[in-house]
């Protein structure tokens, strides 16, 4: 059983119900969780989001898109678009002020996520449970520490999913 799972049920995107399912799952909408990408306050300050969400949670979504053959194309679309998020935050005058102007973005991300997987299976471009995955996570990033975290944790289940295989036609075969 992951950490998600054990921290009140988070994670196992794919096998789950909620967060963010819709239709025969029949969840609510992703909702932020406290404290869900660290710690503790020392680390928040420090942007080292919790270990197990950079190692074994981030190896478990990693090899779930290559089982679900989430195409390398999408995944490098979404990820591209949270490493846009992450660098004009960056850019601003004060992170907070990049923050708060980006905001919006996440929210469009989560929208694009829909977009990319509606509820006929035959026109999905992406896995339900990779639409999960960005859903919970933009969900709980409420400040520029969230984001950052998001940022690493993402590219570490990106470098686990080419680590298991992952290919532009999908996954291993």
């Amino acid at each position: 059983m992951g950490a998600y799972q054990q921290r009140g049920g988070r994670g196992n995107f794919a096998s789950r119900g909620a967060p963010g399912g819709r239709g025969a799952e029949g969840a609510a909408p992703a909702k932020p969780e406290p404290d869900f990408f660290f710690r503790g306050d020392g680390e928040r300050d420090k942007d080292l989001p919790r270990t197990d969400l950079l190692t074994v949670e981030a190896q478990e979504c990693g090899e779930r898109w290559v089982r679900e053959r989430l195409n390398s194309s999408q995944l490098r679309r979404f990820f591209h678009e949270v490493k846009a998020i992450v660098a004009s935050v960056e850019a601003a005058e004060t992170p907070e002020e990049g923050f708060r102007r980006a905001r919006p973005r996440l929210a469009l991300l989560r929208s694009k996520a829909a977009y990319a997987c509606p509820p006929d299976p035959r026109q999905r471009k992406i896995p339900e449970g990779f639409r999960r995955y960005l859903e919970q996570m933009a969900a709980n990033v409420q400040d520029v520490h969230d984001l950052r975290a998001f940022a690493l944790v993402f590219e570490a289940a990106v470098g686990y999913y080419y680590g298991a295989g992952g290919s532009d036609k999908g996954g291993s075969r």
